[in-house]
């Protein structure tokens, strides 16, 4: 099972009915990623564990594709989307809400907190439960001044992880480890983006202010910390890192790197609306237009993106 490219993911449930080989190798099949289970005819335990299994099952083919954010208003901001039936569900342990858009359905799972462990971890939890066709990140960041401005909508088309390193008598040192879109991934999210200049139909009811209406969508490199971050001295030393990074976030790394790490194809991108720029006047006068334009994009992006795969 393990060898095999296909099968490698599949939960594997094996049943017997002598006590001395459940005892004695019990640990031997967990190592190897198989769950043994004593069969006992007058017991309905191993009924009740063949049921458990087939339930994760029937939800790991459920979407077809999942969103990750961060926040309640990241997420609130789908209903200002097209997607449609939305509705709030707890699965798996997993804060949902479930929706359809278009032809394809799946689900906005936001964290249980901010920042880039709870993404790593949740993004994981959804590709294993789920197995999506597509994972996405929605939702708002800061920006680089000089690469960005307020209202930049920013797809990661690289992140890092900007805390990794050495700290030592000289200072920090990084140890840069990125993960980026995937060349089929970020052609066809170029070929989407250039139907609409700018997303200015994803803006047309959110404002009148022409600045915020003017600033483009752009493919550029985003750094990811755990840190919320006020300081323009630490966002420049943080943009030292690439000479071209234009976004700074606490999630999208986490998003990408498990992604990265899943072991099967899955289209994988994040867009986020730049808010601030990471100095003192740091405020959230823009939050909701970040996080609706956003929403918007990724929305419509998913069904491209996955008609685009299929054809």
């Amino acid at each position: 099972m393990q060898a095999s490219e296909k099968n490698r993911g599949t939960a594997t449930v094996a049943l017997s009915g002598f006590d001395s080989v459940v005892e004695e190798h019990r640990r031997d099949f967990a190592d190897a990623g198989v769950l043994l289970v004593r069969y006992d005819q007058s017991s309905s335990a191993w009924i009740d564990v063949l049921k458990a299994c087939l339930q994760r099952y029937v939800q790991r083919s459920r979407f077809d594709f999942v969103v990750i954010c961060a926040l309640d208003k990241e997420r609130e901001a789908f209903n200002s989307t097209r997607a449609v039936n939305l509705e709030l569900k707890n699965i798996l342990g997993l804060d949902c809400m479930t929706m359809d858009i278009g032809e394809y359905s799946g689900a906005c799972i936001k964290l249980p907190r901010m920042g880039l462990v709870e993404a790593s971890i949740i993004s994981t939890r959804a590709i294993e439960i789920f197995s999506p066709k597509l994972l996405a990140m929605s939702g708002i960041c800061a920006g680089v001044a000089g690469q960005s401005d307020i209202g930049t909508l920013i797809v990661a088309d690289m992140c890092w992880e900007y805390q990794a390193g050495k700290w030592a008598d000289k200072g920090f040192r990084i140890e840069h480890y990125d993960v980026g879109l995937t060349a089929s991934t970020r052609t066809a999210l170029n070929h989407f983006a250039a139907q609409d200049k700018g997303a200015l139909k994803l803006k047309t009811d959110l404002t009148d202010d022409l600045k915020l209406r003017a600033q483009p969508v752009q493919f550029s490199p985003m750094a990811t910390g755990s840190a919320v971050i006020a300081s323009q001295e630490r966002i420049d030393a943080i943009a030292e890192q690439h000479r071209k990074m234009a976004g700074l976030d606490m999630e999208m790394f986490g998003l990408y790197k498990a992604a990265d790490l899943a072991g099967h194809d899955m289209i994988v991108f994040g867009a986020k609306t730049v808010v601030d720029l990471a100095d003192s006047s740091k405020g959230d006068q823009f939050h909701r237009y970040g996080a609706v334009l956003s929403a918007r994009f990724v929305c419509d992006a998913i069904p491209y993106l996955l008609k685009s795969q299929a054809g």
